[in-house]
């Protein structure tokens, strides 16, 4: 629990940080960054399926930042993020299960 506590901790004084530094800009400039980190994530994802090593977690990790950002600045509470985390995953398990999807996002059914 201390490391989920000190996790929401830390999201919670880096998106502070944002907010003031950016200003009247903090809900754009976290849409570009959005935007800027997904394409970097994309293309280490990329480099990977071609054989070399990138830096997938570190991608990753961004994109994880900035996506929860934006839920905070579209006015979503940590609380009902992590919820909304938790129902997608439910719902994305019960589609596999019940083979509406193949683990790709697709149609299984044909």
């Amino acid at each position: 629990m201390k490391s989920v506590m000190f996790h929401r901790l830390a999201i919670a004084d880096a998106y502070d940080a944002h907010m003031r530094h950016y200003d009247a800009e903090h809900y754009d400039r976290i849409k570009d960054q959005f935007i800027e980190e997904m394409a970097e994530l994309t293309t280490a994802l990329l480099h990977e399926r071609r054989g070399r090593r990138d830096r997938i977690d570190g991608e990753l990790y961004q994109v994880l930042l900035c996506a929860e950002f934006l839920m905070r600045a579209r006015g979503n509470r940590p609380e009902f993020i992590e919820g909304g985390v938790v129902q997608e995953a439910r719902d994305l398990m019960a589609k596999i299960r019940a083979g509406v999807v193949d683990g790709k996002g697709r149609d299984a059914r044909g």
